[in-house]
């Protein structure tokens, strides 16, 4: 048994290290659960407990099987890219962002590494450059904080203007050879929400008009396909929206990275809905509270780096 994972909607990852078998046929099974959440079944504890939606089973996300030199990006941070951006500071001529990179070393000895971050513009000229030494213990994790200075930076305006940079972060070992490397779109933005006047882009008033979107189809159920994903947002760019409220659970990769390119705000949320508490109680389970904190843990790490991101809801609506 390699794992298990309590929720259906957040990416997850296990260590197989130690159950592979190399040179012979390996067979991976993933048993999923669809269990009503009752009082003493086996998902009693997990979120969603209801819905207003039908909730579907089965795997329909992809698999992944990912291969790592011992000392990588660590792949194991609530299914996060190891690779934490954001941006602290923008005026007209200078923005800077703040990184951490996550490693973990699997050798048996220590490890002196150098780890070199860049930013790519559009063009694909490098307009930012960092670059620290770490050594990283035998069989621990370590961090590596960093920052980038972007002179004149090009922002991501929504769908105005939804520019993307390329955030590149290589891990080098001390022969220079590259042992991993992460690479990803990033948006330089400032983003504020205003009780009395409303949400802020980059400083400048930007009421939000769209729609709440569901990971479904006719036929399909919850087993789409990216095309499918694509369909639906050129429809909603057709109707003139500017965000999305993905609706009522983590959704998957392939909707935020399109609300990225074409500058959509998006709001995302875990599977709190219709209902809190099983058996009639007033308050939930320390299960129930455990879990829905893993999978907001997971929504954040897994998304945070998205530019399109604005909110994170705690529940539904």
């Amino acid at each position: 048994l390699l794992g298990t994972h309590q929720g259906g909607f957040s990416r997850f990852r296990l260590d197989a290290t130690a159950a592979l078998r190399p040179g012979e046929r390996n067979v991976l099974v993933v048993r999923t659960d669809n269990t009503k959440p009752a009082v003493g079944t086996t998902t009693a504890d997990t979120l969603p407990l209801n819905g207003d939606f039908f909730v579907h089973g089965g795997l329909y996300r992809p698999v992944s099987l990912i291969a790592t030199d011992a000392v990588h990006i660590d792949m194991l941070d609530a299914g996060g890219p190891g690779v934490y951006a954001t941006t602290t500071a923008v005026t007209g001529a200078r923005a800077d962002i703040g990184l951490t990179v996550k490693l973990r070393n699997d050798g048996a000895r220590a490890m002196p590494l150098r780890i070199v971050t860049l930013l790519v513009d559009a063009a694909g000229t490098v307009a930012a450059e960092a670059s620290r030494s770490i050594a990283v213990a035998a069989m621990t994790n370590a961090n590596a904080r960093s920052s980038l200075s972007v002179a004149n930076p090009h922002l991501w305006q929504g769908v105005a203007d939804p520019y993307l940079y390329r955030l590149v972060v290589e891990v080098r070992g001390p022969d220079g050879l590259m042992l991993d490397r992460v690479e990803q779109p990033y948006g330089i933005r400032t983003m504020r929400f205003d009780a009395a006047k409303g949400f802020f882009l980059n400083g400048k008033s930007y009421p939000l008009r769209g729609v709440g979107y569901h990971q479904d189809r006719e036929g399909k159920g919850w087993a789409i396909s990216p095309a499918d994903v694509e369909q639906d947002v050129a429809i909603l760019r057709e109707m003139g929206a500017n965000s999305i409220r993905l609706t009522h659970y983590q959704h998957g990769q392939t909707i935020h990275d399109l609300a990225d390119k074409y500058g959509l705000i998006v709001w995302d949320e875990i599977p709190l809905v219709s209902q809190w508490t099983l058996g009639g109680k007033k308050n939930a389970s320390a299960g129930l509270l455990a879990d829905a904190r893993q999978q907001l843990t997971e929504e954040i790490r897994q998304n945070g780096n998205h530019a399109s991101v604005a909110n994170w809801g705690i529940a539904n609506e």
